[in-house]
């Protein structure tokens, strides 16, 4: 994580205490959050913070009594919306009366 976080931007901070205070930050100005709730399980929160159009950093944590974010783990992330090709799907195929070869 630390060469990611160096590789965007953040090359000043070498130590673990340094990113835990960048990460902290970057919790409390999270632009998406969703909850994922688990069976027999604490409730898992995360969080994403976008630091460039449709890349940022995932954490995924709990909330504490105090309603503080506890992250346990993160990472980068990045969504793209390009299309590389587009195809019929089979069952279309099928239901519009084509048929599709079997190899």
């Amino acid at each position: 994580m630390h060469k990611f976080m160096r590789t965007i931007g953040f090359g000043g901070c070498d130590s673990d205490l340094e990113m835990d205070k960048i990460m902290r930050k970057l919790a409390k100005t999270a632009s998406k959050t969703a909850v994922l709730e688990r069976n027999d399980h604490p409730t898992l929160y995360d969080l994403r913070a976008e630091l460039a159009p449709g890349m940022g950093i995932a954490m995924i944590g709990q909330m504490t009594e105090k309603g503080t974010f506890k992250r346990e783990y993160a990472f980068p992330y990045v969504t793209g919306s390009d299309i590389s090709s587009t195809a019929e799907a089979p069952s279309s195929a099928m239901r519009s009366g084509k048929h599709m070869p079997v190899f």
